[in-house]
């Protein structure tokens, strides 16, 4: 015979295993779904800070041929000041003080979505190189870039003009 227990004898009904690993995948899709969500939504903020740091550098270059009758700073062996620049994402040391001059800061010449770039070893490169550069994280065209070809160097913020032109104030 078989003895009947009480309700506060039998104890909780718990979960069976079944449920509880249907339980616990389903809370591991809808967090996975959510950090994908998460990340993908970061994206475009990036990609609004990359468009602010290039308007922040043009602008500095800008103030900068401002000073200088229209043109960018010549980093060609013409200018041991400036010159040094092998590849496009090269610049001198002193092209870079410039550009702070003119309120560029280090953590505009970097791309947020490539942040690794902004380390003090390549903001420092000189340090380990025997020329006078930083490596930022944008490739930027100057006169004098030594891999680059002299026809695509800007010489000047006016495509087209001569230094003349400029300098006699000619279409401004």
């Amino acid at each position: 015979m078989k003895k009947e227990l009480k309700s506060s004898e039998r104890g909780a009904r718990a979960f069976t295993r079944t449920e509880l690993l249907v339980v616990v995948l389903t809370l591991a899709v809808v967090s996975a779904g959510l950090l994908l969500a998460l990340r993908w939504n970061k994206e475009p903020r990036r990609r609004v800070q990359c468009a602010a740091n290039l308007r922040q550098l043009g602008a500095a270059l800008s103030l900068y041929a401002g000073d200088w009758e229209g043109r960018l700073p010549d980093c060609t062996r013409a200018n041991p000041g400036f010159f040094g620049s092998k590849w496009p994402w090269d610049l001198n040391i002193n092209v870079v003080s410039e550009m702070e001059r003119r309120g560029a800061s280090r953590k505009v010449f970097y791309c947020p979505s490539n942040a690794g770039m902004n380390d003090d070893q390549r903001w420092n490169f000189f340090r380990y190189d025997r020329t006078p550069i930083r490596v930022v994280g944008y490739g930027l065209l100057m006169n004098g870039c030594i891999d680059v070809p002299p026809a695509l160097w800007r010489t000047n913020l006016l495509w087209g003009r001569s230094q003349a032109a400029i300098r006699d104030g000619v279409g401004i």
